[in-house]
């Protein structure tokens, strides 16, 4: 009786002690579980995009200016969360929303269209290491032609682009619970939804410059040029950067007015970085020069060299106290009236067109040339 006692005893303690072991192992696997596994330590964070205010439509988007969409989060510490670097990119095949995985931290974010390998050979991004120096800019303008281009920084036309900044975004290991749990409703306060409905805002406003000019049918083509605009801006601020810039730019989207087709309008539109925002008084100014059919003094080009181009201080129109506020989708320019080109005589008489003998057909359809 005594043995079978004690041997039940030796099975009930072993069973106890083996239980123990076991549940110190399986506490010990589960406080370990996080660090081994990168799900556990991450909260899932949603994401979703708003591109209207940008005058960005993903489903309408034949261009291509918003098929993906970017977010890069900064460490506010600037310590190495991600490998070695204090920053991560997270790309969203869906432009409009998606996920993403986010280690407990502090935070400042940046949202923008597409990814920064996704823009033209117009463009590059600097200083993507630093939150406060993201900065997108063109490069020089090597190509044009322009010949008053002497102290002066000419850039090529920047693509598209529009982004949203957070300064300080804070993932608490409590997100990561609320995030992962199936059925979880966030409270609408929740910071989980921080990156919910964000708006980015554009920042390369397009600019539509118009001219008036008396006896346009004499021109062959009209060139410009914008003098003073920003060649950068920063994403965390939208700030446009120094130094002053110069685009240059066709203007051959002509239209002749009724009832002689004679007089009339030319027009261009580009994108660009928008007034330069500075402390200074900035000052704007648009040159335009035109090629004739025929020559002129012995030149095709009008004014004529060394006369300079028609010179317009567009200052009031590009630049507001409401630019330092608010970037708008558009800058309108409108000069002229003033702009006057020649008729010479041809064979002997002015034919009421000054020898030309130029009509609308001669013009064919009006067409839009991007900026060079």
């Amino acid at each position: 009786m005594r043995t079978v006692l004690s041997v039940n005893l030796f099975f009930r303690y072993t069973l106890s002690l083996l239980t123990i072991v076991l549940l110190g192992v399986s506490v010990a696997s589960c406080e370990r579980r996080p660090l081994e596994e990168p799900g556990y330590r991450t909260a899932l964070i949603p994401v979703s995009i708003l591109w209207e205010d940008a005058g960005l439509d993903p489903d309408n988007d034949p261009a291509h200016d918003v098929y993906s969409a970017s977010v890069w989060l900064f460490a506010k510490d600037g310590s190495p969360l991600f490998g070695d670097k204090p920053y991560r990119e997270y790309r969203l095949v869906n432009p409009s929303e998606g996920e993403i995985e986010v280690p407990v931290g502090e935070y400042s974010v940046l949202i923008f269209n597409n990814t920064v390998s996704d823009f033209s050979s117009n463009v590059a991004f600097r200083g993507t290491d630093s939150y406060e120096t993201f900065e997108y800019y063109a490069f020089p303008n090597t190509r044009s032609s322009y010949m008053r281009s002497e102290g002066k920084s000419l850039i090529l036309e920047p693509d598209i682009l529009a982004a949203w900044h957070l300064d300080t975004f804070e993932v608490t290991s409590g997100m990561i619970t609320r995030t992962r749990t199936r059925g979880n409703d966030l409270r609408a306060d929740d910071p989980v939804r921080s990156l919910l409905d964000v708006r980015p805002q554009l920042l390369t406003p397009r600019v539509h410059v118009i001219a008036h000019v008396h006896n346009l049918a004499a021109a062959a083509s009209a060139s410009a040029a914008l003098l003073g605009m920003g060649s950068s801006v920063l994403l965390a601020t939208g700030r446009t950067q120094a130094p002053a810039s110069t685009y240059v730019f066709s203007m051959n989207n002509r239209q002749l007015e009724e009832p002689d087709l004679m007089h009339g309008t030319v027009e261009a539109q580009f994108n660009s970085f928008g007034p330069l925002q500075t402390s200074d008084n900035p000052q704007y100014g648009l040159e335009i020069s035109f090629s004739l059919h025929q020559s002129y003094k012995g030149s095709v080009t009008f004014p004529t060299p060394p006369a300079p181009p028609f010179t317009f201080d567009v200052t009031g129109q590009v630049y507001s106290v409401e630019a330092e506020l608010h970037i708008d989708l558009e800058i309108g320019i409108e000069v002229g009236h003033e702009i006057d080109l020649p008729l010479p005589v041809n064979g002997g008489g002015t034919g009421g067109k000054g020898g030309f003998g130029i009509g609308v057909s001669d013009w064919g359809d009006p067409i839009n040339i991007p900026i060079n």
